[in-house]
């Protein structure tokens, strides 16, 4: 909030100090017209990444050889997942002189399918043999598979729009800061036919269910600061108000260094997290006047975002490691390719 005081403070001064007529505090703004309501249609065009487990803290302050540490890895693509379904939702925006806020909500639907190039044993919500529930699953080699993903993609940010470079009528440039999010949340199924048998496996040993019909959640945030610009081209006025096409750019990033349980990210055992996320957007929207008081907004975005994280055992000493008996340490990458086309009313 102390960040928010001062780019407000710093705001209010720009006014008195614009040097030239070309230069104006704030962003340009129509009075009757500061709201807009977009449904959106589009595609994560690409979901790629995967996990690699690296070292396990426990084996290595055995002193055991890393030779026979036997970690593993699997990428998205193993996973048979490649894009999404269509998405839809909807956006909003406000505007103001020196801020504006934009949200968004979308659903995503994913599915993948393939068999297995090695077997995968993975954690899930819930899976059922022989009427218990288990935490476990084992994806067996070569046997197909299917997969299925359900999520919300929110985001929101929010811009502060200091000055804007250009005259009326013509063509202006306005640079933003801006601080925000970016959140996934959703659930998953997997399933590989009947449950087939129990097997018993890691150490501490887990009971694996091999097969099956398995549910789980899915959930990420980032938290985003960025810088972008605007250009808004003035394309002629009617009877209703100006005619504008607004091309704008934004690239966010968020740096992690510390605890997973200080992002409330779920785990058995709290670990050492650094991450790295990036995020690029463009986007176009055109305004046409239907009325004084409401623009037709026809528009499309492209995302690119990319997210690289360590997740490491924060045990230090033997007795610590051995009480836990935590899995491997893990590298993690995820790049997701968001198009988005969208339709609304500026107001």
């Amino acid at each position: 909030m102390k960040l928010l005081r001062v780019l407000a403070a710093g705001s209010l001064l720009l006014p008195g100090i614009a040097s030239a007529e070309f230069i104006t505090g704030g962003r340009p703004l129509n009075s009757n017209k500061t709201f807009s309501v977009h449904a959106t249609v589009g595609q994560v065009s690409e979901i790629s990444g995967g996990v690699t487990e690296t070292t396990r803290r426990l084996f290595e302050l055995e002193g055991r050889n890393p030779s026979t540490f036997e970690p593993e890895s699997y990428t998205f693509k193993d996973l048979g997942i490649k894009d999404s379904d269509i998405t839809f939702g909807l956006s909003l925006e406000r505007n103001w002189k020196y801020f504006t806020f934009r949200g968004g909500l979308s659903y995503m639907s994913a599915d993948a399918n393939g068999a297995p190039p090695r077997d995968f044993f993975i954690g899930v919500s819930d899976i059922d043999f022989n009427g218990k529930s288990y935490e476990y699953m084992k994806l067996e080699k070569n046997i197909p598979y299917t997969a299925s993903i359900d999520s919300a993609i929110i985001d929101a940010r929010l811009q502060w729009t200091p000055v804007t470079f250009g005259e009326d009528y013509t063509i202006s440039f306005t640079p933003h800061a801006h601080l925000g999010f970016f959140a996934l949340a959703g659930t998953f199924e997997v399933d590989q036919g009947d449950p087939k048998r129990i097997q018993i496996y890691e150490d501490p040993p887990r009971e694996y269910v091999v097969g099956g019909h398995g549910e789980g959640t899915v959930a990420g945030f980032a938290p985003e600061i960025g810088l972008g610009g605007e250009v808004r081209f003035w394309l002629g006025r009617d009877r209703h108000g100006d005619r504008e096409l607004a091309i704008q750019g934004t690239y966010a990033i968020f740096q992690y260094n510390g605890s997973s349980d200080a992002l409330g990210v779920s785990s058995r055992n709290a670990k050492d997290l650094d991450v790295d996320y990036n995020m690029m957007e463009l986007r176009a929207s055109l305004y046409l006047p239907m009325s004084d008081k409401i623009d037709l907004v026809l528009g499309a975005e492209y995302k690119a975002i990319s997210t690289d994280a360590e997740s490491k055992s924060k045990a230090r000493t033997l007795k610590e490691a051995q009480k836990n008996r935590e899995k491997f340490d893990k590298d993690i990458d995820l790049d997701l390719t968001i198009i988005n086309v969208f339709a609304g009313i500026r107001f």
